[in-house]
């Protein structure tokens, strides 16, 4: 698969359900991977991502877990919050 070299911005919320926090993680994975991230980074983007909103359901609280990710120029950022409150933020660069 070609590499996309373009900006992408990209923001979901998921309901508080622990069933969702693979899906979370695979879905910022694959936009990673999508936009030119290595390997090791998908992969370590997909674990951070699955922690973080297994971090924020443990905190409690009635608000949907938000991921947003960017990617421009050389970066992939990558951020879980809940409530307002950050649970992740990570910057990847997009080389393979």
């Amino acid at each position: 698969m070609d590499k996309s070299t373009g900006p992408l911005t990209f923001a979901a919320s998921f309901p508080r359900d622990a069933q969702f926090a693979s899906t979370m993680g695979d879905l910022a994975s694959k936009l990673a991977q999508t936009t030119g991230c290595a390997d090791h980074a998908c992969q370590e983007i997909r674990a951070a991502v699955g922690a973080a909103f297994e971090a924020a359901l443990a905190a409690g609280g009635s608000a949907d877990i938000e991921l947003a990710l960017k990617a421009a120029g050389d970066g992939f950022v990558t951020a879980v919050t809940c409530g307002g409150r950050p649970y992740l933020a990570l910057t990847h660069p997009r080389s393979a």
